[in-house]
C-alpha cells in the first residue's frame, strides 16, 4: 500500500509518498547488525534517489519528478520459513527476509502523469 503525494503549491507536487509492508529476500548474511543496516538503509536509499533523478526517458515517471530524496526504515528481520532456494546455489546461503518502509519525497510539474 502507498500513501498518494499531496500538493504542495503552484509549483507542483511534494511528497512525501510512503510505501510500507514492503519485504525482501537476502541471501547471505544470518542478520544484519547495526552497521550493516546503517549500510543497507543509506545505499538503498542512494539508489532510489539516483534512479529517479535520471529524467532522461520520455514517458517515464522519472520525466516528471527532480528532487527526489528517500530514507529506508528496517522494521525487522525474520528467517523465511519456507524459503524458495531454485538452484544449488542458493541452497548453500542463508535467507533473510527484511520487513522495509520506504518513504520518498519529490517535485512535480505534471502530477497528472504520476502515482504513488
Amino acid at each position: 500500500p502507498a500513501s498518494s503525494p499531496t500538493l504542495g503549491g503552484t509549483d507542483g507536487w511534494t511528497g512525501p509518498s510512503v510505501v510500507t509492508d514492503i519485504e525482501m529476500d537476502l541471501f547471505g548474511p544470518y542478520e544484519l547488525n547495526q552497521i550493516d543496516q546503517d549500510h543497507y538503509r543509506s545505499q538503498t536509499a542512494a539508489y532510489i534517489d539516483t534512479f529517479y533523478q535520471d529524467g532522461s526517458r520520455d514517458g517515464d515517471i522519472r520525466a516528471y519528478v527532480s528532487d527526489v530524496t528517500s530514507s529506508v526504515d528496517i522494521l525487522g528481520q525474520t528467517t523465511p520459513v519456507s524459503p524458495n532456494l531454485s538452484t544449488e546455489d542458493c541452497e548453500l546461503m542463508n535467507p533473510l527476509t527484511l520487513a522495509l518502509t520506504v518513504t520518498v519525497t519529490y517535485q512535480s510539474t505534471d502530477p497528472a502523469n504520476i502515482s504513488a
